[in-house]
């Protein structure tokens, strides 16, 4: 099995983004960084990392924007997936 990365622009301050990062990681061990969080489970592992990026500006509106990217190690196709399906299902903003 090789390494795939998969990457995001977030929307979303680094607070928040630790903050929820806990329920995303759901039913790995996680451990926080600065700057990175690393999940472990069976010989597996996925390195997250993010940067704040610059702000996204509409007029008198700033929006943060966090650039992450999820490594995986010894994880097959299925498994990233899932991950990055329940990863992104973590972090969605409903609007109405």
């Amino acid at each position: 099995m090789s390494a795939t990365a998969c990457q995001r622009a977030m929307s979303i301050s680094e607070a928040d983004f630790i903050r929820l990062l806990p329920l995303a990681a759901m039913p790995h061990h996680l451990s926080i960084g600065k700057g990175h969080a690393e999940l472990h489970d069976n010989g597996k592992r996925i390195l997250i990392t993010f940067t704040p990026q610059q702000e996204n500006r509409i007029g008198q509106l700033s929006l943060p924007v966090l650039a992450v990217n999820v490594a995986f190690e010894g994880c097959d196709t299925s498994q990233v997936e899932h991950f990055m399906a329940a990863f992104d299902r973590c972090f969605h903003r409903g609007g109405g």
